[in-house]
This record gives structure tokens, sequence and C-alpha cells, in this order.
């Protein structure tokens, strides 16, 4: 599986030559931070005392092509975005290269680098009033800002299904037992039927982040910045809101203050129903093809994996935040 692995630190002096070239910035010293699973994570001091934050991706390793599609098109709507007053230092700050690009390559690498931001993740404590209220006001921008008629449109579709049951034939019991096999395919069959439904129901479709939770979310002291935009997509208002039913009410009646939208609670439940089983099916591939990426190994995806599986039990609510 030689051909799947990033190394864990990729050349230093490499890198350096890199910034150079690219972006014209003499590194003094790279430090690597606390990442996630699809891209190692740096920060880079410049010499003339610039703070950035680089991602270097392998275009080798499983599921690089999911995380890189659409990167140009959601680089360019962070530039943008950044530039109305109502997102500005709300949203991660992308750097382009010399040449305008998004992103740069060398060799089996990509990089992708933003301002740093100089804040930490929430961890495990929940929002609080305040800090949700910004959150909310950051949501409403977005979903505001207009979509580019070539986003990729929400379809209402588990395009997984078939992929899940498969890896759960050869799933032993004791991963995942008989029980909970059952839960999965029923929700695979109530998340069909529901997205059959809301295919004519007639909703909006608007700018979406598409994977809001804790480790998405960088806190300054003073703003929430949404960071990650991996998942950007023209889809239902439900598709970020179903992340907060923890906060049900709350939060609920926050966003139809601020847009006048009533969330339509089918697709509430649809979004919650495919990322639950997207997360389960992808920790289950994973675990058959051996963890090859280091970014998840084994152990941690086992846990990952029993953390969802003991989910299922539970009212269907999201506590990513």
């Amino acid at each position: 599986m030689e051909q799947h692995k990033i190394h864990k630190e990729p050349d230093q002096a490499r890198i350096h030559a890199w910034m150079m070239e690219s972006y014209g910035r003499q590194v003094a010293a790279i430090r690597p931070i606390s990442g996630g699973l699809s891209a190692l994570a740096y920060e880079a001091a410049c010499d003339c005392g610039e703070r950035l934050f680089l991602k270097v991706y392998d275009r080798r390793q499983p599921g690089f092509a999911r995380w890189a599609e659409g990167m140009d098109q959601y680089i360019s709507l962070l530039c943008d975005m950044n530039r109305t007053a109502q997102l500005k230092g709300r949203l991660p700050e992308p750097v382009l290269t010399a040449s305008g690009a998004a992103y740069g390559e060398d060799g089996p690498y990509r990089y992708l680098l933003y301002r740093y931001i100089a804040g930490q993740t929430p961890g495990g404590e929940r929002l609080d009033k305040a800090r949700l209220r910004q959150l909310g006001e950051t949501l409403a921008a977005v979903h505001a800002f207009p979509p580019p008629k070539e986003l990729p449109r929400e379809d209402f579709r588990i395009p997984f299904d078939g992929a899940l049951e498969n890896v759960l034939d050869r799933t032993p019991e004791y991963v995942v037992s008989t029980g909970q096999r059952s839960q999965i395919l029923h929700l695979l069959s109530l998340g069909a039927r529901l997205g059959r439904e809301l295919e004519t129901a007639g909703l909006p479709a608007v700018l979406c982040h598409g994977d809001i939770h804790r480790g998405n979310l960088m806190d300054t002291g003073r703003q929430l910045v949404l960071i990650d935009w991996e998942g950007i997509a023209a889809a239902p208002p439900e598709a970020d809101l179903f992340f907060f039913q923890r906060y049900e009410p709350e939060f609920s009646r926050l966003y139809q203050q601020l847009t006048g939208y009533h969330p339509h609670q089918q697709a509430i439940a649809f979004f919650g129903i495919r990322r639950r089983l997207d997360d389960i099916h992808e920790f289950l591939e994973a675990l058959a093809s051996g963890c090859p990426s280091p970014l998840l190994p084994e152990k941690q995806c086992r846990q990952y994996l029993a953390a969802e599986l003991e989910r299922l039990a539970l009212p269907m609510r999201f506590s990513l935040l």
C-alpha cells in the first residue's frame, strides 16, 4: 500500500523552495499543527513577520479526488465572500500564488495557503449564545450569497447506498452487530424515501458550507471563523442547519429571525440521515482497505466508527457542535 502513503513530515527544504518560487515569500520556519482527515497542516512563519496556514494534500492518498473536487471554485468563492462587509473576518482568507492560481503543486503534493488565524477550535465546549449568534449571522450571510450556476447542485440522493450495503456484507459482526446492521439498512431505506419526496418539495438552493462542526470553527476571541470549505454546494439551507439539532429550537428560531426562512423538518431529517450513513460508510471502507491513510489510523478509525454506531440507538440528533 506504499503508493497511498503521505509523508508524515514533507521535506522542509522542498516546501521552503516552493513557497519562494510560487509566492515570493521567504519562510523562516514551518511547524506542523493539528489538521483534519484530508490534509496535513502547518504554520509557516515568514521572514517579514507574516504568519500563514499551509495545507498539504497528497494526490496519491485515498479520498483526494473527493477533497480536491471544486477546489478552484471554493477558493474563488472565499475570495469573493471576503470582499463583502457581512463576511469579512468570518471566513478563512486564501493566499493566491504569484500567478493568481488557487493552489500550487509539487510532485505528488498539492498546497493550499491561507492567512493564519490566531485562535483555537471550541473543543468539547458548547457554544454560548453570543457565539451561536455569530455563527447564525455568518450562516445567514453565506446562504444569501449567490451560488455560481456551475456549483454542484443537491440531488437528494444517497450515492453510496450500494457501496455501503456491500461493505456491510463484508464486515464481521464483532465490528457491526446484527442489530446495528438492521438500523443502518432502515436508515438507508428511510433516507431514500425522504430524498424522493424532497425532489418535488420546491426547496431553495443556497450556498452551503456542508460540514459545520467544532473542528471547522476557529474562535479568535472576538469572532468565530468558519473554515474548511471542501463540502461547498448549492443546496437547501437544511444542508447546514441539520448540524444544529442539539440546539433546537434555539438555533432554528435564531435562523428564522435572521432570514425569515422556516426550516423544512423532512429536509433536516434527510441531511442528518445521509451524513450519519456517510460517516459510517467512510469508516467501514477505511477499515476494509486496511486504513491506508496515516491521517486516519486504524485505532482512531475504529473509535470514530464505534461512536457513530452507538448513536444509531439515539434520537436523530447530531451533536457535532
